[in-house]
């Protein structure tokens, strides 16, 4: 129910979801959290800290990997949707810079990701994204 909200204040509650979840679950919670994230502006995705937060996890080498990979998925998404909302025509040059900043920063961060990956699984996985 939550997901279909665009106020920004349920941030907290998937956080919290998400912070305790695991496994299958996680990755449930994590589409509900995409959709409700992928519908809010670039500055309150910024300033909600999204990306320290899944880079976190996704770099938790005692998270397992269902919540590795989703973290790290989400991150690479992120990046990917940043980078197209750039170029959409008819979006103010502030939300250009916003979507910008993320872009940028969520490249950082999936490079960062990749890096300290141990599992083969996972970086096998991880050079099928971007």
């Amino acid at each position: 129910v939550y997901a279909q909200e665009k106020d920004p204040k349920y941030f907290l509650y998937f956080k919290n979801v998400l912070a305790n979840a695991d496994g299958f679950d996680y990755l449930s919670a994590l589409g509900a959290f995409t959709e409700y994230c992928l519908a809010q502006p670039p500055s309150v995705i910024l300033d909600q800290e999204v990306l320290p937060f899944f880079t976190g996890f996704a770099i938790d080498q005692e998270k397992n990997l269902y919540t590795r990979y989703g973290s790290a998925k989400f991150v690479s998404d992120l990046k990917d949707f940043s980078e197209e909302k750039q170029k959409e025509s008819g979006i103010s040059p502030e939300d250009v810079a916003f979507w910008g900043k993320l872009y940028q920063n969520a490249k950082t961060a999936f490079a960062e990701i990749k890096n300290k990956e141990t599992s083969p699984q996972l970086r096998n996985a991880y050079m099928f994204m971007n």
